[in-house]
């Protein structure tokens, strides 16, 4: 299993938190035309720099979204978090034409690190819970890092990291193998019966797949993506884990078809854990998609 860590919500991600009344901004055509100005420089030239302010402001090029971390929680937990300056984006308010290519620069050339696990799928996907007696859909978008909707409509390059089996073997977990921390020596005790137990594996497994599923296209903008599905957990077997429908077929195949039809240049989907997976990785060419499935079992590759 991953090694677990929590990432701080980024203070320097203004361009989806920054907005301003389009009153402010002034028209890209320059009031004196004969005047130097960046609007008569070609768009190639404005872009450039751009990535140039960009790289001398030392803007990251990566970020992490875990979720808010609360006050409360770093101090409960002794959490030092190093001052870190915020990063203001001036160039916004330049034109609303450079403005739009200064956004468009920033969200190329970032990549998002966006992970699903126990601290935020519950309160984003009430059907995950077993507290929940009348499973209730969830309303909207998942946005499970309370992230703005901007932002997640802008992406251009993301990770989305989904802890499958962290979250399954929480103690508010519906799916059965979070019995195997509360009392794995009476499983169907606590379910009544092996089929109430695939029912229950069920409902959190459609409740998981769905949210992700209306997720993706609500990024509207999303040119590249990797989609992982970590199926390990801290008591995990291997014997245990034949047990779910954790597959390709459910769980990757339906994933890639999906984003193929997004318009996407280039998916990696990957399900699996530390005893082996399956993975596709491809990218748009020529007019078709060419990609490779790779399956690994133990130390063997099967292609």
């Amino acid at each position: 299993m991953s090694q677990r860590f929590t990432t701080r919500t980024p203070v320097e991600t203004p361009l989806a938190m920054q907005t301003s009344s389009s009153n402010h901004i002034p028209l890209s055509a320059p009031q004196w035309p004969q005047k130097p100005s960046l609007c008569n420089l070609p768009a190639e030239l404005r872009l450039e720099i751009c990535n140039h302010l960009l790289s001398a402001n030392n803007i990251p090029c990566s970020y992490g979204y875990t979720g808010p971390i609360s006050p409360s929680a770093n101090k409960d937990h002794k959490i030092q978090l190093p001052p870190r300056p915020p990063h203001r984006h001036a160039l916004l308010f330049v034109s609303k034409q450079f403005s739009a290519e200064y956004r468009q620069c920033y969200f190329e050339r970032t990549t998002f690190f966006l992970r699903v696990d126990r601290d935020n799928a519950f309160s984003t996907v009430p059907e995950l819970d077993r507290h929940q007696k009348r499973t209730r859909a969830s309303v909207g978008v998942p946005n499970f890092w309370r992230a703005p909707d901007a932002l997640l409509r802008s992406l251009r390059h993301c990770t989305l990291y989904i802890e499958l089996g962290d979250i399954a073997s929480a103690h508010q977990s519906r799916h059965s193998v979070a019995l195997n921390k509360r009392d794995s020596r009476n499983k169907l005790k606590a379910f009544g019966s092996l089929s109430e137990i695939r029912a229950q594996d069920a409902i959190f497994d459609t409740a998981i797949i769905s949210s992700i599923l209306l997720l993706l296209p609500h990024m509207q903008q999303l040119r590249t993506v990797q989609l992982v599905w970590d199926t390990s957990t801290e008591s995990y077997t291997r014997a245990w884990g034949n047990s779910t429908k954790w597959n390709w077929e459910t769980m990757g195949e339906v994933f890639v078809d999906c984003l193929k039809r997004k318009g996407m240049r280039r998916i990696v989907v990957k399900v699996g854990d530390r005893f082996g997976h399956d993975m596709w990785k491809g990218k748009w060419d020529d007019g078709e998609w060419k990609g490779t499935h790779e399956k690994i079992e133990g130390a063997r590759t099967i292609v």
